[in-house]
């Protein structure tokens, strides 16, 4: 199996669809973690990774985005956050990066400050944690649904690109679709993904689901 990378995603781009998964927020804050998840990284230095995304009203130009974040040791580490793009409906999206000792449970929030103000994403006062035997691996905020990976993979069937997504057990029937396409959205195409497993440690909130999409010449 080889993982994408960027020259390989200039060929393939593709959306997520939930059916009868929408959710309406009452208001929107100024910040929001999207999603987080741990990677393991056993061939660098530090074997796990936190990674995530979030998204902030564009309040001002100037600001600042940061993650404040503990492995348990009674020490709290900020790192910042890197600007991604704008997003929907005036906000921006921002992503962040950390390496973290082996086998840690991570606790952290979201800082945003701007303007002279600073608003938090602390998951209404009960921090974020992500790992060790009772925390899930993967986190969805204001997302219902993300991809965790993708890679090429390769068989007598020819080509495909074998993907995994987690996403937000809102109700026991769902329709999970991937739309690609290889032309630069020119053609699309559909393909239905399945149900894998629960996130461990999740409650049954989460699910992880499988897609293989065909690469023909």
């Amino acid at each position: 199996m080889k993982h994408l990378n960027p020259a390989r995603m200039a060929l393939l781009t593709f959306a997520l669809l939930l059916g009868s998964l929408g959710t309406a927020r009452a208001e929107e804050p100024n910040v929001r973690l999207v999603s987080a998840r741990l990677q393991t990284l056993c061939g660098s230095v530090a074997c796990n990774r936190l990674v995530g995304s979030v998204e902030v009203k564009n309040l001002a130009y100037e600001k600042q985005v940061a993650i404040a974040y503990t492995t348990g040791d009674g020490q709290w580490t900020e790192v910042a956050a890197g600007y991604v793009s704008g997003a929907d409906n005036g906000y921006e999206s921002w992503f962040f990066s950390r390496d973290l000792p082996t086998g840690a449970t991570v606790r952290f929030a979201v800082r945003y400050t701007v303007l002279g103000q600073t608003y938090w994403d602390n998951n209404a006062g009960t921090d974020y944690v992500l790992g060790g035997a009772n925390a899930p691996e993967s986190i969805l905020g204001a997302a219902n649904v993300k991809l965790e990976r993708a890679a090429y993979e390769y068989s007598r069937a020819g080509p495909h690109v074998i993907g995994y997504l987690v996403l937000k057990n809102l109700a026991s029937v769902k329709d999970v679709k991937v739309v690609y396409t290889t032309d630069n959205w020119a053609t699309v195409q559909e393909k239905a993904a399945s149900f894998h497993s629960d996130v461990a440690n999740s409650g049954g909130g989460l699910e992880r689901w499988i897609f293989a999409l065909p690469m023909y010449a």
